[in-house]
């Protein structure tokens, strides 16, 4: 790499990342998918990127963003000048491959912003933008600025739940618990979020913590089993404090009461003074559904709608696999939907009437 010149070299601060972005996030990961992208001068690094390869749609791979983060762009020595941060960026992507599809997410905060939106550009990302709500530590009654309903709806949860700290170990279990009880697998591994939290919770600058919330007449555990109706996992940094995981109880027959409809609220509440507190700025960690702009935006009124920066870049075959989804889809629908000695009739027809458009998938390499 050529020098960089008027630029006091320095390494990239691990404080001021975010906490997604921070080494000892991702330095647990030893799975052979994990990819880390660097450029030194001197010996010294002063850009990374870092992303983890992943089968996605059953048959093409991927580059996602490291296991349970939320944020993945470029982390970059504050020694940079915008020019110098333009050739590292440079420098970065051109790194990456071209035959797998990648994802990375900048948040809204980040020093060179503008940059790293040109940057990516001009390595052919797609650039999109993610919704996220904020409010800063000094914003005035977080309950007071709820409306009369939601505000006596909390007031009322506050009489029949208990809110309490709980460990990684049991975090993981109720949050695998729940995803058995309406048949989903995660789509993370579950052993790489005990492995973080973990690591925040019990490093010597701790930066987690995990709510649950637990009916009154359940308080006494029955054998090791703590009954709860809903639990958070919060992580932060030097300036944020993000809603991370979150997990409730799902009804089933086998529960005589139904699930606490407000559970989820009071918990969030609580995450939202404990942030304060902790004079960081809350983050809800993303708002890209129609369920969550209404939890952050309606019911919380959160203050600050923010943007992060999703950007993205697709290979031949994705695209075309994205473009085409639905058909894909509904032809396996239809073939399984078959009796077996026609569904081999089926399945050569189409594949002869795909070979064209499969002929071009196979070249990945452009």
């Amino acid at each position: 790499m050529p020098p960089i010149n008027n630029t006091n070299i320095a390494k990239i601060n691990e404080v001021e990342l975010p906490v997604f972005q921070q080494e000892w996030w991702w330095s647990h990961d030893n799975h052979k998918g994990f990819r880390k992208v660097t450029v030194a001068q001197e010996d010294i690094v002063v850009g990374r990127l870092v992303y983890h390869e992943s089968r996605k749609w059953i048959f093409f791979r991927a580059g996602l963003p490291p296991f349970w983060a939320h944020l993945s762009g470029p982390a970059l020595s504050n020694g940079l000048t915008d020019h110098a941060a333009r050739m590292v960026l440079d420098k970065l992507l051109a790194q990456l491959p071209r035959n797998r599809s990648l994802q990375f997410i900048d948040g809204p905060t980040s020093k060179h912003r503008d940059i790293i939106r040109d940057a990516f550009r001009r390595a052919d990302f797609e650039h999109v933008i993610q919704p996220t709500y904020s409010q800063g530590p000094n914003t005035p009654g977080t309950l007071q600025k709820l409306s009369r309903r939601h505000r006596a709806h909390l007031k009322k949860a506050r009489c029949e739940l208990r809110i309490f700290d709980i460990s990684a170990e049991d975090f993981i279990t109720f949050y695998a618990a729940n995803l058995k009880g309406v048949v989903r697998r995660s789509a993370e591994p579950l052993g790489a979020a005990h492995k973080i939290l973990r690591a925040a919770l019990q490093g010597p600058r701790p930066q987690a913590r995990i709510l649950a919330a637990q009916r009154m007449r359940d308080a006494a555990p029955i054998g090791s089993f703590i009954p709860l109706e809903a639990a958070i996992a919060c992580v932060w940094d030097h300036e944020r404090y993000y809603i991370w995981m979150l997990t409730r109880r799902r009804a089933n027959r086998k529960t005589a009461t139904r699930p606490h409809g407000d559970a989820v609220k009071l918990l969030i509440l609580t995450a939202m003074d404990d942030a304060a507190q902790r004079g960081l700025v809350f983050d809800c960690d993303g708002a890209t559904t129609p369920g969550a702009r209404h939890l952050y935006g309606t019911i919380f009124r959160m203050p600050n709608l923010e943007q992060r920066d999703l950007f993205l870049r697709d290979t031949k075959p994705a695209r075309f696999f994205k473009r085409h989804r639905t058909r894909f889809r509904n032809a396996i629908d239809s073939f399984c939907n078959r009796p077996v000695c026609a569904q081999a009739d089926l399945a050569i027809c189409i594949i002869l009437d795909r070979l064209n458009g499969f002929g071009m998938l196979l070249d990945v390499g452009q």
